[in-house]
């Protein structure tokens, strides 16, 4: 039965992954799209909290699903250079592990290369709200090089390196 239900589970995640890809700059389809795909992921979230040992196990390697294909598909638009495709692949990924510090400086990353400054620094915030705490990698990461002359960006870097280790 749960087999079942995460294959289909599976097909509607990818759908609805290839919508918003396919939707491309159009910012309002990609947005819906993003939205469709946190609807599907709050009902997968909560078969990854089931006591059902079958039904959780299910719920758990959708998720990882989203963010394992989010995550990698960003990594090689990133590397190609298709940066709106790897800010978009990387907000897919963070759906289903919005807790993960390393998505959100990646995000960040493709965020800044885009000249997209705000939305740079509030993935930045996010990641070292979630436990980033290497300035030097900011510092030395030629796509932040826009942002240094950024006071949020330098209030950044001061915030991690007066937090204890």
């Amino acid at each position: 039965k749960w087999i079942r239900h995460e294959d289909r589970e599976r097909g509607r995640l990818a759908s609805s992954m290839r919508r918003m890809e396919a939707a491309g700059a159009d910012r309002p389809g990609r947005d819906a799209g993003l939205r469709e795909l946190r609807r599907l992921i709050v009902a997968i979230e909560a078969d990854a909290a089931s006591e059902e040992g079958a039904r959780r196990d299910a719920g758990r390697r959708l998720l990882t699903f989203v963010s394992s294909v989010g995550y990698e598909r960003g990594v090689v638009a990133y590397q190609d250079d298709r940066l709106a495709r790897a800010a978009l692949f990387f907000e897919i990924a963070l759906q289903a592990a919005p807790g993960s510090a390393g998505l959100h400086l990646r995000l960040a990353t493709a965020q800044a290369r885009l000249d997209r400054a705000d939305d740079a620094l509030a993935s930045l915030t996010r990641a070292v709200e979630l436990g980033l705490t290497d300035a030097g990698r900011l510092r030395d990461e030629p796509a932040f090089e826009a942002l240094a002359a950024d006071a949020r960006f330098a209030a950044l870097l001061a915030r991690i390196e007066a937090s204890p280790d």
